[in-house]
């Protein structure tokens, strides 16, 4: 079992047939489905500074719930909600690093030695809750 760190309530929880978690201290429990298949979580750690939910199973290797901290703002009257939108964290912003020889990843002529590495996403991530799923017409 993990309890989250800023809500004692939501707790997570691994069985022989996966994992599962609550929102009001143990009174009702959900199974965790998506991606995750039928099997045995040994082991449960969360990633205090992401908010990651990471789980180690019996032979089918491990998993990560990446920011679950969406689940501290679910209750009932969000779920009877049309739609929602969870807090968005705040986004990097910064320009991109860019020298004369050191365009597209080249080390031009700084020589292989020299240390590159790719630029972070520029993105802001936005989680949403829809009661009913989209349709196509």
């Amino acid at each position: 079992m993990a309890e989250d760190h800023e809500d004692p309530d939501i707790l997570f929880a691994g069985t022989e047939f996966g994992v599962f978690y609550t929102l009001d201290g143990g009174e009702h429990w959900e199974q965790i489905r998506s991606g995750l298949p039928t099997t045995a979580v040994r082991d449960i750690a969360i990633h205090y500074q992401e908010d990651d939910v990471v789980l180690g199973t019996f032979g089918r290797s491990f998993y990560i719930l990446d920011d679950y901290s969406p689940l501290r703002e679910l209750s009932r009257e969000t779920l009877d909600k049309e739609a929602h939108i969870f807090d968005i964290a705040d986004a990097k912003m910064f320009v991109e690093y860019s020298r004369v020889g050191n365009l597209g990843g080249q080390k031009g002529f700084q020589g292989e030695t020299f240390f590159t590495a790719d630029n972070p996403p520029v993105a802001a991530t936005i989680r949403y809750y829809l009661k009913e799923s989209i349709r196509n017409p």
